[in-house]
């Protein structure tokens, strides 16, 4: 499994890099999301089955999803860009703003504003759940 995942992984970094070119423009950067679901991960993201739990329990919904967490390793990344590249869902990952407990403070705030909660459990598999998610209108970066 692990290898067909490295196959469609590769696959669409040489597409992305067949698609490269200069950004000129604030515009060409900026992303836009409607109505996400926000996962703010007080830990790091750093397996692809991580991951694809947290997916797993917003598929229902349809919507776009941002996940806020301290980092995102290279195995989670790889499963964001296949699911982008796809086009079966919009993802986007964020590393969290601060350092130490400004960091910590910054990921509360956060989930104050959306709705949701930090998670800090290890087990996101038994332990993640729609409520736990934020929301917003639109987010724009």
């Amino acid at each position: 499994m692990r290898s067909g995942i490295n196959m469609a992984v590769d696959a669409v970094i040489s597409d992305l890099k067949r698609r490269a070119r200069m950004i000129s423009t604030l515009e060409e950067i900026t992303q836009e999301l409607q109505n996400p679901v926000i996962l703010i991960y007080g830990k790091n993201i750093s397996t692809f089955f991580s991951i694809a739990y947290m997916l797993e329990s917003v598929e229902k919904e349809k919507r776009e999803v941002i996940f806020v967490a301290e980092d995102v390793e290279s195995d989670a990344l790889n499963l964001l860009f296949l699911i982008k590249g796809l086009g079966s869902k919009q993802v986007c990952a964020i590393k969290a703003p601060g350092f130490g407990e400004n960091r910590r403070a910054n990921l509360e705030d956060l989930a104050i504003f959306t709705g949701g909660e930090v998670i800090y459990k290890d087990n996101v598999k038994a332990n993640v759940n729609m409520e736990m998610f934020g929301t917003a209108k639109k987010v724009k970066f």
